[in-house]
Formats: C-alpha cells, sequence, structure tokens
C-alpha cells in the first residue's frame, strides 16, 4: 500500500465507522489493477476527499451541495435498509424525513 494512502486512511474521520472502512478496503483490495494499493483505488465518493475538490466556477451553494452529497454518500457503503437509514440519519443528526428527502434531491440510490 503506497505509504500516503496509509496515512491518510489512519486519519480519515470515517462517519460510518469500522464497517465503512472494512467495506472501502474490501472494495479496493477486489478493485486493484496492481500489486500496490493506491489512491486511485479508493471509491470515487472518497477520491475527492484526498484531492482538492475542483471548485472554479462552482457558487458557493453548489459548493456546499457538493460536499453535503459526498458526506452522504460516505454513510451508504453497502447494501442499506430502513433500519440502517434511521441510524444514519441519527448519526447526521437529521430526521428520518430529511435523509429521505436529501437522498432523493442528489439522485443517491441506497
Amino acid at each position: 500500500m503506497d505509504p500516503q494512502l496509509d496515512q491518510w486512511l489512519i486519519q480519515y474521520d470515517w462517519p460510518g465507522n469500522i464497517r465503512q472502512l472494512e467495506n472501502v478496503v474490501e472494495y479496493m483490495v477486489n478493485m486493484a489493477e496492481s500489486d500496490v494499493l493506491g489512491f486511485h483505488d479508493l471509491p470515487d465518493y472518497l477520491y475527492q476527499f484526498q484531492a482538492p475538490i475542483h471548485t472554479r466556477g462552482l457558487s458557493l451553494d453548489e459548493m456546499v451541495v457538493e460536499y453535503e452529497k459526498s458526506i452522504i454518500q460516505s454513510f451508504f457503503l453497502g447494501g442499506q435498509d430502513r433500519k440502517d437509514k434511521e441510524k444514519v440519519a441519527e448519526e447526521l443528526k437529521i430526521s428520518l424525513s430529511t435523509l429521505y428527502r436529501k437522498l432523493e434531491r442528489y439522485n443517491l440510490k441506497v
């Protein structure tokens, strides 16, 4: 594994806790095209966190939307049922109905 990726994985907040980390590592191992894991092996929604988000031409509102969408995506790394969504809403400190509205607004299929 790339030592910088190793350090990044240690420092990342992991809002989905250990389950999210396990899913990301499994994804990277399964999708890797070389023997050494690098940032390019991260799932797309996490890859943007390791590199600066290109925000040229976006308004502040558009940047906030993109950031919020990426945060919500980070909580859904596998099949989720209603009970999981309730836990995610609780962790995000929003109501379940707000979570559903945001999932629909961002067209997130979870």
